[in-house]
């Protein structure tokens, strides 16, 4: 299974150059990002005053048996205020890479992608920048973790235990690497939308296998990104309309050697005038 990222055109162009964003949780368009509900019943102080002395492992899988419940009923006991401040911990200290296994969501083409005027990167999914890759677990109501499991915890936390989104999210089929912000770059004096420090990190060029640009990418954006990859292995191909399904079918233009190139009238651009 490859591992794809949607991109504008110049976050595309910023990951053929060799760095990519790390973000941190807070900085995610879900708001329920790595926030589990939280069972506060059996603890005595109820005031909100419970010291937490938490560590997390950013690579560990999901335990065998995850001491996470899913249920649709509700407790008086239940909040995620304790949640949200590890949360605000969290941000602090980690940066998430989000990827997607498909390749074909006509809604992450217009959400991630620009409209169509992006494209997207195929990733080699084998390579090691992926090593300890988090899957994330799709659900219909939110996980419910009882506080005593993190008093008593004597191992680190999973991050990949708290990586669960709603079944709204599922067709991103969405799959995560996780590094400690101390390990990446900060761009000084810039920050999202959000407020949030940009933190960015190397990625090799080897690990890129494939660049598909979309269908309402501009020719000449085209032809910048067909040259940084021309003599290289990375192929190369143009997203265009299904004739049959609302679907994007794809318009080879080079293949992974670097001489092998395909031409059509779609991408006689590209060969001709770059």
């Amino acid at each position: 299974m490859a591992l794809y990222k949607y991109y504008s055109f110049h976050n595309l162009k910023r990951a053929l150059e060799g760095k990519v964003r790390f973000s941190q949780p807070g900085a995610f368009n879900d708001p329920f990002e790595l926030l589990p509900v939280i069972n506060m019943e059996g603890i005595a102080d109820k005031q909100g005053n419970t010291q937490l002395q938490l560590s997390f492992d950013i690579k560990g899988k999901r335990r065998p048996v995850d001491p996470v419940e899913f249920k649709e009923e509700k407790s008086n006991y239940e909040h995620d205020l304790i949640s949200r401040q590890i949360v605000d911990s969290l941000n602090h200290q980690i940066g998430i890479f989000c990827l997607s296994k498909n390749r074909e969501s006509l809604l992450m083409w217009a959400h991630y992608a620009d409209n169509y005027a992006g494209g997207i990167i195929e990733f080699d999914e084998e390579h090691s920048f992926f090593d300890g890759r988090i899957d994330v677990d799709y659900r219909k109501y939110r996980p419910s973790r009882s506080i005593e499991f993190y008093i008593k915890s004597k191992e680190p936390i999973p991050i990949s235990e708290l990586s669960v989104k709603s079944l709204e999210w599922k067709y991103e089929e969405e799959s995560r690497v996780v590094k400690i912000l101390s390990e990446c770059d900060i761009k000084k004096g810039k920050t999202d939308s959000l407020g949030y420090p940009i933190y960015t990190s190397d990625i090799p060029f080897e690990a890129i296998k494939k660049i598909i640009v979309g269908e309402r990418m501009p020719k000449e954006y085209q032809k910048r990104l067909f040259k940084m990859i021309k003599k290289t292995p990375v192929n190369f191909e143009i997203a265009v309309l299904d004739m049959a399904e609302y679907k994007m079918a794809v318009d080879p233009v080079k293949l992974d050697y670097p001489l092998h190139q395909i031409f059509s009238p779609r991408s006689a651009h590209l060969h001709f005038d770059s």
